[in-house]
């Protein structure tokens, strides 16, 4: 019987976007791990109900630690699919990203890959143009946002998992870094089956904007030293 696909999602005091989230996820025949940095208790019982396993910390370790505890934890099938609370997901994302991500590599390990969203994250010189590669089109980009990432376990722990930058989950750049350091190429998917929900989030959640402002200024810096 074929394995369900395995999904890491991360979460942190955003009720408000993690329950469409969930309620997405949900369209397929998943396993859900929900790794949350201190939310609420209202929402920590949504965690416990519609999760097939779940990790809660205190005191927001961030999210790129969330993101190695459960893949330590949770992860047993070669891949996995890792997402964050503000992304919703249309139904059979699954199936076409697992499907995806094998045509990619089906001449060996070349590819990590990342759905693509309404609002890209990328421009020139970053990116590329999208290409054909074994009958899947794809935008390659020198480094990116992990959210709706085909993850091939081995590899991420191979490297270490997720550097850890700041609090709201810079550590993506490090990370497919040094994927890309090791040879395996980082791109999007040209089809758009995902949608960030989490516009407001900055208003809505001003812990979390304060947070995001002292990372990206991290994360800036770090990018400079891959142009």
């Amino acid at each position: 019987m074929p394995m369900k696909p395995q999904i890491i999602l991360t979460s942190y005091t955003r009720p408000k976007y993690l329950i469409p989230t969930v309620e997405s996820l949900r369209q397929d025949d998943i396993e859900l791990y929900i790794i949350d940095g201190g939310s609420d208790e209202e929402t920590i019982q949504f965690i416990k109900q519609n999760s097939d396993g779940h990790l809660l910390f205190k005191g927001n370790p961030g999210a790129d630690y969330l993101k190695t505890e459960g893949i330590k934890r949770f992860v047993t099938n070669d891949r996995f699919i890792i997402t964050s609370d503000d992304l919703i997901y249309t139904k059979g994302y699954s199936k076409q990203l697992m499907d995806s991500h094998a045509q990619l590599n089906k001449d060996g390990l070349f590819w990590d890959f990342v759905a693509c969203g309404k609002v890209r994250h990328h421009s020139p010189p970053y990116c590329e143009r999208y290409i054909d590669v074994n009958g899947i089109t794809v935008m390659p980009v020198r480094f990116g946002q992990v959210s709706g990432a085909v993850i091939t376990t081995a590899l991420c722990k191979l490297v270490g998992y997720f550097p850890i930058i700041g609090q709201s989950g810079q550590g993506d750049l490090a990370y497919s870094n040094l994927m890309r350091n090791r040879g395996i190429k980082y791109g999007y998917f040209k089809d758009i089956i995902i949608d960030s929900i989490g516009r407001d989030k900055y208003k809505d959640y001003p812990e979390y904007s304060k947070a995001f402002k002292v990372d990206e200024a991290k994360y800036v810096q770090s990018a400079k030293e891959y142009k």
